[in-house]
């Protein structure tokens, strides 16, 4: 495979200044000619060094970017979940949003703390349902309050 280089080299047939010289008495002007160099040459020399030494440290890079230590697959421990996992960060995921926020009553997976508490307040205790009869309740911050009164 040839490399092309746009240019061109004086020798002993390099034209004078005069001969250069265009229309307008210009002594720049340039007319590129394609020179046909193999890839080997040594005009491509530093280049292909600095290429190998770029992908070379690309490589090492990459090798050190990935995990040393290779685990089997594994299962989420939580019983009646069959979800498997490569990688600790992927079941950590997976636990924090299907199985930290979970009521014992019913088993649903809230997102947060806070939504447990609530739902486990609307639907599973007796007293608040018994206020909620007799009054509307709305939650400002996390005090349960009647409904105008702050």
């Amino acid at each position: 495979m040839d490399r092309h280089v746009f240019g061109n080299s004086c020798d002993d047939n390099c034209p004078t200044s005069s001969e250069t010289e265009g229309n307008d008495g210009n002594p720049f002007n340039f007319n590129p000619q394609v020179i046909h160099l193999p890839k080997d040459h040594e005009l491509f020399e530093d280049g292909d060094i600095q290429r190998h030494m770029y992908l070379q440290n690309l490589y090492i890079s990459a090798a050190d970017e990935e995990p040393s230590l290779r685990v089997a697959e594994f299962a989420c421990h939580i019983s009646g979940c069959s979800a498997t996992f490569q990688a600790l960060p992927e079941y950590e995921h997976h636990y924090n949003s299907l199985h930290r926020h979970v009521c014992c009553m019913c088993r649903r997976s809230l997102p947060t703390a806070r939504l447990l508490d609530i739902h486990i307040q609307e639907w599973h205790d007796s007293l608040f349902a018994v206020l909620t009869l007799k009054q509307d309740m709305v939650q400002e911050s996390t005090e349960w309050h009647r409904d105008g009164a702050v």
